[in-house]
């Protein structure tokens, strides 16, 4: 948009010499960081160091990222090595770098269930917010909730790093596959608002309706998809139907409820949904796994759709099934939908010997112009001007949903005790979903493995 807006007024007398003033001053700006990063490197007598390391996921967002790398580069002198890694890869390999403190990686993209657990056991360091830009560095214009959720702890905390990659969960349809179970059942189509979504519920109703169908027409294909693979995938997932049981003001503000009733409600729920309308291999499926069974037509809905990976659906491959259409997720007991957030950080490491460059390098990452074209790019949004821009919204027109979807988010609990409680969970809902425990019996085994914790 600022291009545009300079070629517009191009041929302007008038406004040549305040451009040109504006151009000055951001470009005086600009020596000035890079002057500052240089002096750093010599009084840290690092002048023979000048080369960051990072440790990025394998995601749209960091492969948009990687194309606008020589840019930095350029304005600052600094190299920037990468490695870019899947989930389970990247999570082992950023603990190995902590656990000895090797200072291999300055910078790590890390998920957002990690920080509470790198941040108390001092894996981190505090990022010099005037490294980059100062004065001119549009905090405000964050979306507030995932500034706070990706770059600080604890809540309101310090600042350890800044918000690179967003997701949390939208409602995908593809109309042509479940507007007669709709029509049939005095329904309407899912809307993109809180007030014209379905419930729980209904989507459950619809899902069934649609997978009988299905059968009967002897067509593979199902009425639900799911990500339920054991670990961060599934717990993810489920903690977005979670919130749609729990009511409790309190423990959807701290994402820790009691696991009592409504959690078993929540695990049975689950477990129904499983069992009557999506496939049996959704036990192994991630996130990829579950888009692109959305995406070949082969699941006729999405209640928990990753917006982190939404932008491969509107692919022309995509619609070769029919189109795909969006709408917000289902609206729980509480009268609220309850997408459960998550996303990607850029953090600086503790034992990074550059600082004021790694800092200089998570904000320009998440500066305004750099991740305007970050998201422009296929990555997903974590300021307001993004999801606001009409140019963005025409090409992602999902994203209109965005601000509200973050507002109503939940999130797994801020505890660094959080790994061990996932591993739990996952392991009494997946048994819930095979069928070898009842729901009532798993969230008591989840209370009596807190219970435990808090007594030792």
């Amino acid at each position: 948009m600022r291009r545009a807006s300079y070629a517009l007024f191009h041929d302007s007398e008038e406004i040549k010499p305040v451009i040109n003033q504006a151009r000055a001053v951001i470009a005086l700006r600009r020596v000035l960081v890079v002057i500052g990063l240089a002096g750093a490197l010599v009084a840290c007598g690092e002048g023979d160091r000048n080369t960051l390391s990072v440790a990025l996921f394998q995601a749209p967002s960091s492969d948009a990222l990687i194309e606008l790398i020589p840019e930095f580069e350029e304005e600052t002198g600094v190299k920037v090595e990468y490695d870019v890694l899947p989930y389970a890869d990247l999570k082992t390999k950023v603990e190995q770098q902590f656990y000895a403190r090797s200072g291999t990686y300055d910078v790590v993209m890390a998920d957002c269930i990690w920080i509470p657990s790198f941040a108390e056991r001092g894996y981190l360091q505090e990022v010099d917010e005037t490294a980059w830009l100062p004065g001119e560095y549009d905090f405000e214009d964050l979306l507030p909730a995932l500034d706070d959720y990706l770059g600080h702890y604890p809540k309101g905390g310090t600042r350890y790093g800044m918000p690179f990659m967003s997701n949390t969960h939208m409602m995908t349809y593809r109309p042509t596959m479940i507007q007669a179970v709709v029509d049939k059942l005095g329904l309407d189509l899912p809307g993109e608002t809180p007030e014209s979504t379905w419930t729980w519920d209904q989507y459950l109703q619809v899902a069934q309706a649609v997978q009988e169908d299905l059968s009967a027409a002897g067509v593979d294909a199902y009425g639900s998809s799911l990500q339920a693979r054991a670990g961060a995938w599934l717990i993810y997932e489920w903690y977005s139907v979670l919130f749609g049981f729990v009511t409790d003001d309190e423990a959807r503000a701290t994402g820790l409820p009691a696991f009592d009733a409504p959690a078993a409600a929540a695990m049975a729920y689950y477990a129904q949904l499983y069992d009557d309308a999506a496939p049996k291999g959704a036990l192994t499926w991630g996130h990829e796994e579950e888009t692109a069974a959305m995406c070949s037509g082969r699941t006729a809905m999405d209640a928990t759709s990753n917006v982190e990976l939404a932008a491969n659906l509107l692919a022309e491959e995509c619609q070769t099934a029919g189109p795909l259409a969006f709408a917000y997720p289902p609206i729980g007991a509480s009268g609220k939908a309850s997408p459960d957030m998550g996303g990607y950080g850029l953090l600086l490491s503790a034992d990074s010997d550059m600082p004021d460059q790694a800092s200089a390098f998570v904000l320009w990452a998440a500066s305004k112009d750099v991740h305007a074209r970050v998201v422009a790019g296929g990555g997903s949004p974590v300021r307001k001007s993004e999801v606001r821009n009409p140019d963005v919204l025409e090409q992602f027109p999902y994203l209109a949903m965005y601000e509200q979807l973050i507002e109503d988010s939940i999130y797994r609990a801020r505890v660094a005790f959080w790994p061990e409680l996932q591993d739990v969970l996952s392991r009494e809902l997946t048994a819930v979903m095979k069928g070898d425990k009842a729901a009532a019996a798993a969230t008591a085994e989840v209370r009596a493995w807190l219970e435990s914790r808090a007594a030792n």
